[in-house]
């Protein structure tokens, strides 16, 4: 599949490249990075290496995933955001994170905003959800502002989070 790439003000968001690997490494096992992610352990870097495996094999298979995310001024690799399919609800769940340095600045929405307009524009989606802890007040009031709604808490991964839905917008 060819490489998609979405341009906002700040970003650019494109699919996992094998240099990128020392990059997300470093944000993917910064402990305040991953406490809200997944099963909210520490990852190794055999670990990461196998979550960007991932994301390659959800282009590959699906036609859509997850995209590192670069920030434009510095060329730098600042987190991800994208789709995975979530087994136990069978839904598309829009997930992202961004190195601890970036957080509170808008990049987060931004990217989020942009991987929705892309979903509402190339894929027959109604809906996506998306899921945060609780205890990560910063992703709760994102996906507010991204115009998600709350709909249930829910156990995943041994924890508590709280499941949001969105209706894509009728765009394929």
């Amino acid at each position: 599949m060819d490489n998609i790439y979405i341009n906002t003000k700040r970003l650019v968001m494109r699919q996992f490249q094998d240099d990128d690997i020392n990059q997300y490494i470093s944000i993917m096992t910064n402990p305040n990075v991953t406490q809200y992610l997944g099963n909210r352990k520490n990852k190794t870097s055999a670990e990461v290496l196998g979550i960007m495996e991932k994301f390659k094999k959800l282009w590959s298979e699906n036609g859509y995933g997850v995209w590192a995310v670069i920030e434009k001024s510095s060329g730098k690799i600042i987190g991800h955001c994208g789709y995975m399919t979530v087994e136990e609800y069978g839904e598309v769940e829009l997930l992202y994170a961004f190195d601890e340095n970036y957080w509170g600045k808008g990049f987060a929405t931004e990217a989020a905003k942009a991987a929705i307009e892309y979903a509402s524009l190339h894929y027959n989606w109604t809906k996506i959800i998306a899921m945060a802890y609780s205890g990560n007040a910063a992703s709760n009031h994102i996906l507010k502002k991204l115009g998600f709604w709350y709909d249930k808490e829910i156990t995943l991964h041994g924890g508590r989070l709280k499941l949001y839905s969105f209706n894509l917008p009728n765009g394929y």
